[in-house]
């Protein structure tokens, strides 16, 4: 009976190895992204040690000290969030975290410059303060010495990504390491749940490594529940929680803002740019 288990199992390591392969053999056309990045915004041309070792072989710790980051009393959340919408979401989970206890950190990656300056502006005062207890780093490329590395390096008691973040390697090396993983503020568009269920050997061991998922909507729920087989033991539990992007309570002094510029502009309708970029 556990031969088709065992089969299954020895496929998606096979699949896993050749997504690998492949994401080698395209590593010098991501370095060449990268630079071509580089060349209209600066900031993609830093902390390539990061990227694609780990960690910053440099600037590993200037700020936290082996004890003060890592010692016995420390306990480090890791919460990866790509961008600025997904740094700006992750912000009462960051804080609640810190707030617990002055013992607790967080290490806060990004795959985007911007993502990583929204979090220098939205935590500065946990990134310096005396005792920090934020530091932020480029999540690693997924590869297997770079996962290892990075989490080898943050040691968190759990692991955190945000929205749809499901990266074979870096789920397979977190089980091993005994890293609870859990995708929160979970979406999962119609093409991206197609992508998921065309390389389910892929995106099904991904989802299985995963503790618990916290889906905005029932339909990204029900999603996520179909790229593994209904009634899995190891399925994760997928519960729904809604948008975290609207749980962030903005300054009073904002809010006073608002209702005066209201009030200036009267019932005349209004077209608002509301999130916007340099170059956009």
């Amino acid at each position: 009976m556990s031969t088709p288990r065992i089969s299954e199992r020895g496929g998606e390591r096979l699949a896993r190895w050749a997504y690998t392969v492949v994401a080698i053999t395209l590593l010098p056309i991501l370095v060449l992204h990268l630079m071509w990045r580089g060349i209209r915004q600066p900031d993609y041309l830093a902390h390539w040690s990061e990227r694609f070792l780990g960690r910053a072989l440099a600037d590993a710790r200037p700020m936290f000290g082996a004890r003060a980051f890592h010692g016995a009393d420390a306990k480090v959340l890791w919460v990866h969030a790509v961008s600025v919408g997904e740094t700006r979401a992750a912000a009462p989970l960051v804080l609640a975290w810190c707030n617990q206890s002055p013992h607790h950190r967080v290490v806060l990656t990004h795959t985007t410059p911007t993502g990583r300056t929204t979090g220098q502006t939205a935590f500065a005062s946990l990134i310096h303060s005396a005792n920090p207890q934020v530091v932020q780093r480029y999540l690693p490329y997924d590869f297997p010495w770079a996962n290892a590395l990075f989490l080898s390096w943050a040691n968190p008691v759990m692991g955190v990504l945000m929205e749809t973040e499901l990266w074979p390697n870096l789920l397979a090396q977190a089980r091993t390491s005994g890293v609870r993983m859990m995708l929160v503020n979970a979406r999962l568009s119609p093409r991206s749940a197609r992508r998921l269920m065309r390389f389910r050997a892929l995106s099904r061991p991904a989802v299985q490594g995963l503790a618990g998922i916290a889906a905005q909507t029932d339909a990204d729920a029900r999603a996520f529940q179909a790229v593994v087989a209904h009634g899995d033991a190891s399925s994760p539990a997928v519960c729904v929680v809604g948008n975290m992007k609207f749980d962030v309570t903005p300054p009073p002094e904002l809010c006073a803002l608002g209702r005066t510029w209201r009030d200036a502009f009267g019932g005349r309708r209004i077209w608002l740019a509301a999130s916007t970029r340099d170059d956009e």
